[in-house]
C-alpha cells in the first residue's frame, strides 16, 4: 500500500531526494524510483547551486493519489544562497517552478543533516492532482536547484490625497499587490498598515 523510493545525499556537496506515495484508496500496483545524477553545468547558469540533479518516476499512479517527497540540497549552500534557493522542475518548455499539492510553495527546513543526511536542508512537497507538476506527470522528471535573482514585482495604488479633518488622525484603505515568479501567494506587509489612522500632512507608507 506504500511505495517508496530514496536516493539521499551521501556527501556534503550533494543533493538527492526520497519519496514516499500513499497508496491505501488504490487497487492498481504503484512504483517509484528515483536517482541521482551529476550535472556539469557551465557558470553562470541557471544552476550554480551544488552538482547534482535527482530525478522522480511514479507508474501507476492516479491523481487521487498522494506522495510526499523530500528534497535534499548540499551543506555546502548557505547564508544567501541559502535563503534564495528554489527547486524546478524540467518541462518541454524549460526549467519552472515546483508546487506542493494545492499550489503551495514547497516547504523549506534549512536545519543540517535532516534524517541522518549529510544535507545542508530540503524542500517537501506534496505530489497529487493539484501540485506542479501533477503525479501523474512524474515519468522520470528531473528537478534541480537554483537561486532566485528575480524579485518580487509590488504594485502600489497612486498617491492618495484626502480633505482636512477636524480629527487628529484620518483612517486611509489602500491595496498593495505582489507577484513573484515562484512564491504563488507572496505577502505584502505595509507600515502603516491600511485602515490605519493618518495625521495632517504627507505619510510615507513603506
Amino acid at each position: 500500500q506504500t511505495a517508496t523510493a530514496s536516493s539521499p545525499p551521501t556527501a556534503p556537496d550533494q543533493g538527492g531526494v526520497t519519496a514516499s506515495l500513499d497508496n491505501t484508496s488504490g487497487t492498481q500496483p504503484v512504483t517509484v524510483t528515483a536517482a541521482t545524477y551529476t550535472s556539469n553545468t557551465g557558470a553562470g547558469t541557471t544552476f550554480n547551486v551544488g552538482s547534482t540533479y535527482v530525478d522522480l518516476k511514479v507508474s501507476g499512479a492516479t491523481a487521487n493519489n498522494s506522495m510526499t517527497s523530500y528534497f535534499y540540497y548540499p551543506a555546502t549552500v548557505t547564508g544567501t544562497a541559502e535563503a534564495n534557493l528554489i527547486l524546478l522542475y524540467y518541462t518541454p518548455a524549460g526549467w519552472a517552478p515546483v508546487l506542493s499539492s494545492g499550489g503551495a510553495a514547497p516547504a523549506k527546513n534549512t536545519a543540517d543533516n535532516l534524517a541522518g543526511t549529510t544535507s545542508g536542508g530540503r524542500f517537501t512537497v506534496v505530489f497529487d492532482g493539484t501540485s506542479t507538476p501533477q503525479i501523474t506527470q512524474l515519468t522520470g522528471t528531473p528537478f534541480a536547484l537554483a537561486i532566485d535573482t528575480t524579485p518580487p514585482t509590488i504594485t502600489c495604488p497612486a498617491n492618495i490625497n484626502l480633505p482636512c479633518s477636524v480629527n487628529l488622525l484620518v483612517p486611509v484603505s489602500f491595496t498593495v499587490t505582489a507577484t513573484d515568479n515562484c512564491d504563488p501567494s507572496p505577502k505584502v506587509v505595509c507600515t502603516p498598515a491600511s485602515g490605519s489612522g493618518f495625521p495632517v500632512g504627507a505619510t510615507t507608507v513603506n
